[in-house]
């Protein structure tokens, strides 16, 4: 009975460690499929926050871009103007200015993540532009940017 238990095992043997391996080997292929997804989700995070971080500054750089035209141009403009309003020439010049000072302001790596997420900057721009005009607007207050390149503003 020996010999034949003896026998079994040493035919099985080979099928064990077969059958040990590949459940081994299956064991290794799941581990590294989770921590590649596990790395990943946190890369997707990481390009998340700084989506995120760049619309943040980019809307605190319109918003106080919008305020210093305001104080520096557009008062000045209609000062001049005898009905008190802009002509469409003037809003165009306008919107080239904070086009302008956007690009000059913005970080460049942030701007560059920004027009990955959004295509078309300049576009993206104009229409923060619009809705930071509406946003004062809205409050009737006197927006008061602290400094152009910190993209914060102070409110009176």
């Amino acid at each position: 009975m020996s010999d034949f238990l003896s026998s079994l095992a040493a035919q099985a043997m080979p099928t064990l460690a077969s059958l040990l391996l590949t459940l081994l080997s299956a064991l290794v292929v799941a581990g590294i499929s989770y921590v590649l997804r596990v790395l990943q989700a946190q890369k997707e995070n990481r390009g998340l926050a700084l989506l995120l971080t760049a619309l943040e500054t980019g809307r605190q750089q319109v918003e106080a871009i919008v305020a210093q035209l305001q104080q520096t141009v557009v008062e000045q403009l209609k000062a001049k103007a005898q009905d008190g309003k802009l002509t469409a020439d003037e809003i165009q010049e306008i919107r080239r200015m904070a086009w302008e000072k956007f690009q000059a302001t913005m970080p460049k790596a942030l701007a560059e993540v920004l027009r990955a997420a959004v295509g078309d900057l300049e576009a993206w721009v104009a229409t923060e532009v619009e809705r930071a005009v509406l946003k004062q607007k809205a409050q009737g207050m006197t927006v008061v940017p602290k400094s152009l390149g910190s993209g914060s503003v102070t409110l009176r």
